[in-house]
């Protein structure tokens, strides 16, 4: 199941499912609690065109990636931690695709409130 998802279309569009926004053309944000590991799944299948994934890449700094796979049109990680992972794919056609998601951390709602109000 993706907690994340991240669908990619032609003239830098994209439509987000989860709480994922996207801050540019290839700079999304989201946010983790220190526990989680979600899984992300980014879909090329709308900006591939007749094209297909031919090689995938991927670089973190702070977040670890785990169970990451891809088919031809899509690829799918589970990350956990704060920082940022780079994703890059290479097409059929040799074309390229670059992206980051940057985590940020979450605060658990309960922790705020805590003595904001003493007697």
């Amino acid at each position: 199941m993706t907690d994340r998802q991240i669908i990619l279309s032609e003239n830098g569009r994209a439509s987000c499912r989860g709480p994922i926004r996207q801050i540019s053309e290839a700079l999304f944000e989201t946010y983790q609690r220190d526990d989680d590991v979600l899984t992300y799944t980014v879909d090329f299948t709308g900006w591939l065109g007749s094209e297909t994934i031919s090689s995938v890449a991927r670089e973190t700094s702070g977040v670890t990636a785990a169970g990451t796979s891809n088919t031809t049109t899509a690829m799918l990680q589970r990350l956990s931690g704060q920082g940022w992972i780079d994703l890059k794919i290479v097409t059929s056609g040799t074309q390229t695709k670059q992206l980051r998601i940057v985590i940020r951390q979450r605060s658990e709602d309960t922790d705020a409130t805590v003595n904001m109000y003493p007697c």
